[in-house]
């Protein structure tokens, strides 16, 4: 990293050289970072928190105006000079810090040590438990594994999950490669976003690359994250500049109607929501949405099970009966809608005299087209009042 690097940098990636840098700057500001060892332990953590948080910054992240700071190793106006105000240099040039002098906590030999026998670990030196049972290890000879087992009993294994040490362990020791990982996966989450229609920035991304690589998440659970995402869009619990919905998500909904329009099944908006958030966090898929609306036309009309399980949907069946009613009414047929209450009788099934089923017939569906108010509109209609009139006409003699 150089003091004009143009984006903000995730402090925990820093390099171990950069981070040494990072924890003196934090002990002349007055928060104690722990061993000026390069790795970024939970001491460091806490004292660049607190140090963020005083100051209004990002914790996650350094930009160049705090970094150039860290790399003049000098206080400027708008930093706090120390807890309390208290005095950082002693009279005799070394650092304190809440009026504890710190001697440098652990010795070079003894860390180089540490690094060398239990690598994997030395980023924890700063915690006090852990020191401790070092310290302990050191004195009668552990090797790493009895070191491993000893620290199985402290807050901090029980308080992580194995992934995390791991990962916690990989930043320390080798930041770059875990830097590389987690711009990879950035990647990957970013086009899943787009996908998914999420709107993410690059610092969201890479948080949440962060959060997957430490975390160990699944592929599943990173599905289910974004899709928790685009939930929060879909909501409003979290909406763009329009506040409107994630495009993605509201053609899913649309789609799921048009699906359930071709079954001639009806379902609220809410319900349409749900299954296509469902789809969204990976747990369900368009096809057992079908499955869903095909098992439901199947209970509201058993007499045409086998055509719904051959693969016809209701209106494959019913296309011929909407073709011949728009034909007599004279509309688009794209204008009636089968599943509206008005036009429900003509998807009536009638029983045979041989107890099978059948739709409503051409004469059946004239009498029905009759009846309606398009009806006297049409060309037929007129031409048939205008033929009776001049029928009543002529019986009185009027032509």
């Amino acid at each position: 990293m150089s003091s004009d690097f143009n984006s903000p940098v995730k402090v925990s990636l820093l390099e171990p050289s950069e981070m040494e840098m990072l924890q003196a700057f934090l002990n002349i500001m007055g928060f104690n970072p722990g061993p000026m060892d390069g790795l970024w332990g939970p001491s460091t953590k806490a004292a660049w928190d607190m140090f963020a948080s005083e100051n209004g910054m990002d914790a996650e992240r350094i930009n160049s105006d705090t970094w150039s700071a860290v790399v003049g190793q000098e206080p400027r106006e708008g930093f706090n000079e120390g807890p309390g105000g208290e005095p950082i240099f002693d009279q005799n040039g070394g650092v304190t810090v809440g009026g504890v002098a710190n001697d440098g906590i652990i010795q070079t030999e003894e860390l180089e040590f540490i690094k060398q026998n239990y690598g994997s670990i030395a980023y924890l030196l700063d915690d006090p438990d852990i020191r401790s049972l070092i310290e302990e290890a050191m004195e009668n000879g552990w090797d790493a594994d009895r070191l491993a087992i000893a620290m199985e009993d402290t807050d901090w294994f029980q308080a992580t999950s194995a992934n995390q040490r791991q990962w916690d362990s990989t930043v320390a020791r080798d930041p770059e490669t875990a830097r590389m990982d987690v711009e990879a996966q950035a990647t990957i989450i970013t086009n899943m976003a787009d996908v998914y229609g999420i709107t993410m920035s690059a610092d969201e991304a890479y948080d949440f690359a962060f959060k997957v690589k430490r975390d160990g998440m699944s592929q599943d659970q990173m599905l289910r994250a974004i899709g928790n995402m685009a939930r929060s869009q879909w909501t409003g619990e979290a909406t763009g500049q329009d506040g409107e919905p994630s495009a993605q998500m509201a053609a899913t909904k649309d789609e799921l109607a048009k699906l359930a329009r071709t079954y001639h099944m009806s379902y609220t908006p809410e319900v349409l929501e749900e299954w296509a958030i469902r789809i969204f966090e990976g747990r369900w898929t368009f096809d057992a949405a079908e499955a869903t609306v095909r098992n439901s036309a199947r209970s509201a009309y058993p007499a045409l099970k086998e055509q719904l399980d051959q693969g016809m949907t209701l209106e494959d069946f019913f296309a011929p009966t909407k073709s011949r009613l728009a034909g007599l009414l004279e509309m688009n047929a794209n204008d009636i809608d089968l599943t509206s209450e008005r036009w429900s009788p003509v998807t009536q099934m009638y029983e045979t005299d041989n107890q099978g089923f059948r739709a409503m017939s051409y004469a059946e569906l004239g009498q029905f087209a009759r009846q309606q108010d398009e009806w006297w509109q049409t060309d037929t209609a007129i031409d048939q009042s205008y033929r009776a009139l001049n029928g009543l006409l002529d019986t009185f003699g009027a032509i």
